[in-house]
Formats: structure tokens, sequence, C-alpha cells
């Protein structure tokens, strides 16, 4: 048995080829390969969307197997309902779309959907019947999840989405969202980075500011996306690290408010949750490390004693494997997913 699975986010995708193993489990053949997709449509109904994915996977995937795999996984944001997209504002969905079926019909292999938040959860090795976990993720943009003797509280169906908690009604704007002030705007990737150039070309038009010529990693970066025609969304986490390690005071600013607003959320489900474990993941976690202590040193301050005392705090490192395990865990690989030590 063969299995794909698609990390699919706001600025792409990636995916990694599977082989069952003699313990029903599976392993890794392929390391995470990166897809371009494009995001830049007006479709909200994401048929569009869900076309170029499925391009992209046959030219990734299918030329590096002897015939398709059993089944396609698809690990995504958004509302999801009998394995359909209600609506996912990272991916620019709005409408309701069966995805699996239309990727299905373009690569004529089993497809199936799951939630990145559930994937997560069936990828914890620690996962219990009897105690309450939330789970969040911090990347592209921030999902939450919180899972009460192993089921997970949805309320009517979109309860602990943290990425959209409000932290400032009049803060800046997200388009995907469609709101004002939401964590998202504060602390994802693509909001950090954007704040990152914008006060870089801020720096520009003072009179004691540095030439775009600087001499740092971040500097040079922060330089080419302050042009026109550049994505000031792009930066990625190696070179914010780099700006720290160099005590750039835009990195400095611009993450230390990343981690207050990140400190107040986590805060904020602590004292109305109080779970046994709170657990962190995604690719800050992966790549900012110091910055994670910067938002545990707040979540200390804002929280009350007995919920702060009664919460185990785990950093799950990995970056999206394991979004894949959970999606491999979803389709039935009980004994797990293997890594070789060959894909890095």
């Amino acid at each position: 048995m063969s299995l794909c699975v698609v990390c699919l986010e706001c600025v792409g995708a990636d995916l990694v080829i599977l082989e069952e193993t003699a313990n029903s489990g599976m392993r890794a053949t392929t390391e995470m390969a990166p897809l371009d997709i494009p995001m830049e449509t007006r479709d909200e109904s994401g048929e569009a969307l869900f076309t170029a994915l499925a391009a992209k996977v046959r030219a990734a995937a299918w030329s590096r197997m002897p015939e398709p795999p059993d089944c396609l996984m698809v690990a995504l944001p958004g509302a999801l309902a009998d394995g359909k997209v209600i609506s996912a504002g990272r991916l620019g969905i709005r409408r309701p779309i069966d995805g699996a079926r239309l990727l299905s019909e373009h690569l004529d292999v089993e497809v199936r959907l799951a939630h990145d938040m559930e994937c997560l959860w069936r990828a914890d090795p620690g996962r219990s019947a009897d105690e309450t976990v939330s789970y969040v993720y911090l990347d592209e943009g921030i999902g939450g999840f919180t899972v009460v003797d192993g089921k997970p509280l949805l309320g009517r169906g979109h309860a602990g989405i943290l990425g959209r908690l409000v932290m400032n009604p009049m803060g800046p704007f997200s388009p995907g969202l469609m709101a004002r002030g939401v964590l998202e705007v504060y602390a994802s990737r693509p909001a950090i980075s954007d704040h990152m150039v914008s006060q870089y070309r801020q720096q520009l038009l003072k009179p004691q500011a540095k030439s775009p010529g600087e001499e740092t990693p971040l500097r040079r970066a922060l330089a080419t996306l302050a042009e026109t025609g550049h994505d000031p969304t792009s930066l990625d986490y190696s070179l914010m690290a780099a700006g720290l390690q160099d005590d750039d005071p835009i990195a400095e600013t611009v993450l230390e408010m990343a981690a207050q607003h990140l400190g107040l959320a986590l805060s904020t489900l602590l004292t109305i949750v109080n779970p046994h474990r709170l657990v962190l993941a995604g690719g800050l976690v992966q790549g900012l490390p110091s910055v994670v202590d910067r938002t545990l040193h707040y979540v200390e301050q804002y929280t009350a004693s007995k919920p702060l005392a009664g919460t185990e705090i785990e950093r799950w490192e990995t970056g999206r494997r394991h979004l894949v395990e959970g999606a491999a865990a979803l389709y039935g690989a009980a004994g797990g997913v293997s890594w070789p030590d060959d894909l890095g």
C-alpha cells in the first residue's frame, strides 16, 4: 500500500510519499517536497486552487512512483464537514466545495481531506481518553484544537480556532479571515514578515536611516522585499532568526510584539480551558525557539498561578512532519510513520 500526503497552506503545499511497512505502519520514501501552488486567485469557489493542486501533485509524485498511490490525503486549514470544505479563509475559499471529489476526478485515485489540527492530534503519541489537551499550530496561520476526554471540543463546529481570536478590534485587517486585529495578523509567519518589511520602509523615510545596501542577511532581504513587485510576506524563519542573532532592532521589535500577542492568547486559552497539556507545534516552534521562550514568559506573566501550574507545556519541533503522521494515522497506519535518517 502506498500513500501520498499533501499539507496545504496559504503559501503553497508540501508533499510526502509513504509506503506500508511490515508492522502496519508507513515509511516515508521522499523528503517533504514543496509544491508551488498559485494562491493569487479571485475564484472563491476553490476550483482553481484544487485544479492547480492536482496538476502539481501529478507532476511531483506520479513520476516518482511505479504506479499511482492507493490514496491521496490532503491536510488543510478551514471548516470541513463530511470530507468537504465549507470554507477556508486563508486559502481564499468562501463557498462550499467537494475538494476530495474534484481532486479524485483529476487524479483518478481515492482522495481524503483532513483538518490540519485533527492531524496534529492524531499524531500525538501521548494522547489519552481521560485528559484535556489543547494543540496550537504556529506557522503560515495559527490553528487551535482542544480535545476533552478523547473527543474534539468543537461546540457548534468552530470552537478553538485560536488564530481568529481578536486581540485588538482596531488592529490590522486580515483579508483571509475578514477581520481586524486577530491573532494571525500579529503572530503568523506572513504577518511577521510583512511587519518587518513595513518597519524597514518606515526607517528609510527617516533622515538617520542607513542605505538599503546593508550588511546583514536580514537587511539585504528586507531591502529586496521593500521594492515594488516583491512579496513582503515571503520572509522565512531562518532570516528572522538571523536578525535576532545580529541584534537587529526590527527583528527584535516585531518578534517581541508577536510573542506578547501569542502569550496573551495562550494565557486566555489556559484560563478558560485549563488543559492538562498544551502542545505547541509548527514552523515558528522549530525555527524561532527564542520567540517561543519569550511567549512562555508572557504566558507566565498573564496567567493565574493555578491554571498555569496545572498545565504541562510541550514543544514539538519537527515542523509539518506531525501533520503527515496524523494524516497517515487517519488513513489507518496503526504502526505510525518512520522517517529514515537519509531523508534529513
